[in-house]
């Protein structure tokens, strides 16, 4: 399974892998916690986090808005998926968050 806010970046990784369940939704939000979770087709083994809110510059020139948006993103995020893979996890599950 993937889940990204883009459907063309879904469409191409399935295309470039083979068989990916999609899952199109914003990791940023609540929503994305029962999307995620409706769309999961079974036991879940690996759970890998990369969600990337990009944002430039020094800390003094980063907007407070930009920082709220990435640990939404980044930190909340990652606290979602969890939530949403929850009941599909077993004790040989593995999550891997990576962070940046």
């Amino acid at each position: 399974m993937a889940v990204a806010r883009s459907v063309d970046a879904l469409e191409d990784l399935a295309a470039a892998s083979g068989p990916v369940v999609a899952c199109p939704t914003d990791i940023g939000t609540d929503a994305s916690i029962g999307a995620i979770a409706e769309a999961l087709p079974g036991t879940v083994r690996a759970v890998v986090n990369s969600a990337a809110a990009p944002m430039g510059g020094t800390i003094t020139d980063v907007a407070p808005e930009a920082l709220t948006g990435a640990v939404e993103v980044k930190v909340n995020g990652t606290l979602r998926l969890v939530r949403a893979v929850d009941e599909r996890l077993t004790t040989d599950s593995r999550i891997i968050a990576i962070g940046g």
